[in-house]
């Protein structure tokens, strides 16, 4: 199975330093969600993932118009939340927005529990659980899962067996791609933290 894991574009939360748990992206992180279908257009993708916060599903959603495939939402895969829980988005209005996102029965639809409070214990229990929902797809499986920064980083850790290495960071750049191999037998990490689909935005920026 092949993983690409991306972060999110650059949303107004990143932009303003504000808590805004589900935040929009800005207009250069749809930019930058335009580029990243540059990286991943030759994939060859089979699946593609993505956490229920508005700002990941606006990132997956250029690729998968492009290459004619469904947003699979994985309700587990939302950012990492220190602070209170809250309400995430409608379904309807999910819908409205998102017509290639899928949503398992249970996703409720007058707003799905964001999760907050978490310390590193249950963060890992829950990033474990993701990696084992990955794991059931079939091992010819190429998938584009498009979640956050901080959780990003302990899936990562989780996949290469630093699960408890909280020492250990990965810096995660908006729509930054990390590349895995996974078999039965071993995990090879390909890349980590890729941006150069960003080159193109970073010369205008100039």
């Amino acid at each position: 199975m092949e993983l690409y894991l991306i972060r999110h574009g650059e949303s107004v939360g990143n932009a303003t330093g504000k808590d805004i748990p589900d935040c929009t992206l800005t207009e250069r992180g749809e930019e930058q969600a335009r580029l990243v279908v540059q990286s991943l257009i030759d994939a060859d993708i089979t699946h593609i993932l993505a956490s229920p916060l508005i700002r990941a599903l606006q990132t997956a959603q250029p690729f998968a118009r492009a290459i004619n495939k469904p947003i699979i939402v994985m309700k587990d895969a939302y950012e990492v939340r220190h602070l209170e829980s809250c309400k995430g988005a409608v379904l309807s209005d999910l819908l409205e927005q998102f017509p290639e996102a899928e949503f398992d029965e249970d996703f409720e639809p007058n707003g799905w529990l964001y999760k907050g409070n978490e310390n590193p214990s249950i963060i890992i229990e829950r990033v474990s659980k993701i990696t084992k929902q990955l794991k059931e797809y079939h091992e010819e499986a190429k998938i584009a899962m498009f979640a956050h920064g901080t959780l990003n980083q302990y899936l990562i850790r989780e996949l290469i067996g630093l699960s408890d290495s909280q020492h250990v960071h990965f810096y995660q750049e908006n729509t930054c791609v990390n590349w895995f191999t996974i078999t039965k037998d071993y995990i090879r990490v390909n890349k980590i933290g890729d941006i150069h689909h960003l080159q193109e935005l970073a010369n205008i920026s100039r």
